[in-house]
């Protein structure tokens, strides 16, 4: 073992064991600063499971959730669980300045770092500055912005995918399961002009709340056409986790699978209106919808 591995060994484990009297602390100051309470493990609420899981190093650090974090990696997964290509195809992976190929940035594609969330280029707005920002993804540690362990040790690459269905922001369903059954449905559309989010329970009866922040008041989208596939399809990538957010795409008869988020918004999205907060983060894990129990 050369000198160079010796020193990521100890500064991993010092990191890691550092974890229990910096990580929890700063974990738990954020909770109470975002949601006005202290988290409770037998709450069994969205965002106090997250905040549990999130502080347990053996949980954060299994080696399936590392993998599905990777934007490049989780397609292996996608791919492998569900026995055909449903994932969203890859055009190109690039782990160094060296790889970067201009030549595959046109519009029609949009390129991302695989191991970040949030960030995106899109092939028709590239410019001197957008070469600037890959650049730096390439060297970007995301651990370091939401202190999320999941992403500490993830090399950084950038992908280049194609336009999903033709659009560069198709309408987004994210599929929440729990002990591998799908519990709620959220999906957000227009994303790049008047973003809205909308939720559903596993049968496509619409919620009157949403998570987040208090989105545009707009009708309901309509149930896609092979929604019961992409229920069937999330519930398999689910198989292995306890909690895990599985995101599609569809255009009514294709189904196309974008990543696997195990820790929705950092434990760090309330429910609005506020008056459903503690019934509609019980949902996103028991499934059960208060609303259809009581027409009943």
């Amino acid at each position: 073992m050369n000198y160079l591995t010796r020193f990521i060994y100890v500064f991993t484990f010092f990191l890691l064991h550092c974890g229990v009297f910096i990580h929890i602390p700063f974990r738990v100051c954020v909770f109470i600063a975002r949601h006005k309470r202290i988290p409770l493990i037998s709450s069994m609420r969205l965002n106090d499971y997250l905040f549990f899981k999130l502080i347990s190093l053996v949980r954060v650090l299994d080696p399936l959730t590392l993998l599905t974090a990777d934007k490049e990696f989780v397609k292996h997964y996608i791919n492998f669980t569900l026995g055909y290509s449903a994932s969203v195809p890859t055009l190109a992976v690039w782990k160094s300045v060296d790889q970067i190929d201009l030549s595959l940035v046109h519009e029609g594609v949009v390129i991302k770092p695989t191991h970040a969330s949030g960030e995106i280029i899109l092939g028709s707005n590239f410019n001197d500055k957008s070469l600037v920002t890959i650049k730096k993804w390439l060297s970007l540690n995301y651990f370091i912005r939401g202190l999320e362990l999941n992403y500490l040790l993830l090399r950084p690459k950038v992908i280049v995918e194609p336009y999903i269905f033709g659009e560069y922001a198709p309408t987004d369903y994210k599929f929440h399961c729990y002990q591998g059954k799908v519990c709620v449905v959220q999906v957000d559309s227009d994303r790049s002009t008047n973003h809205k989010r909308f939720l559903f329970d596993n049968e496509w009866n619409y919620l009157p709340f949403t998570i987040g922040k208090d989105y545009p008041a707009a009708p309901p989208p309509n149930k896609p056409a092979n929604f019961e596939a992409m229920i069937e399809a999330a519930e398999k990538l689910a198989q292995q986790f306890d909690y895990i957010r599985v995101d599609m795409y569809s255009n009514g008869m294709e189904i196309l699978v974008g990543e696997l988020t195990s820790f929705h918004g950092n434990a760090g999205e309330s429910i609005f209106p506020l008056s459903y907060s503690e019934i509609g983060e019980k949902m996103f894990l028991n499934g059960v919808n208060p609303f259809t129990q009581i027409s009943k």
